[in-house]
């Protein structure tokens, strides 16, 4: 099923394209699912984000990528400096998001 939700991220439909960052989002803390996710789904999420329009799709993306990173990276010991968040970093330097992130 995780396959078939990341087959969609090809898709144009913005809508289409948010709910299924969110539903992947909520899926990825288990280790099989996790597993799934390739540099190519990783890639296309940080396009997703800059392409879209829609903020709450480029919110949904966002998150994604944040919990990806996180997964990805609590398993090294210790992690890489440069591998925590390097997608949120990305992603804050271009992209204004109404103060999402800032207090």
């Amino acid at each position: 099923m995780v396959v078939s939700l990341i087959g969609l991220l090809d898709s144009d439909d913005e809508m289409l394209l948010g709910n299924v960052c969110l539903c992947l989002s909520n899926c990825v803390h288990e280790k099989s699912v996790n597993d799934v996710f390739t540099r190519q789904t990783m890639k296309r999420l940080l396009v997703l984000v800059r392409e879209v329009n829609n903020s709450s799709v480029k919110q949904n993306c966002a998150i994604l990528i944040g919990k990806l990173v996180k997964a990805n990276t609590t398993s090294v010991n210790p992690p890489p400096p440069c591998s925590i968040g390097i997608g949120f970093v990305v992603i804050i330097e271009t992209y204004d998001f109404s103060g999402i992130w800032r207090r």
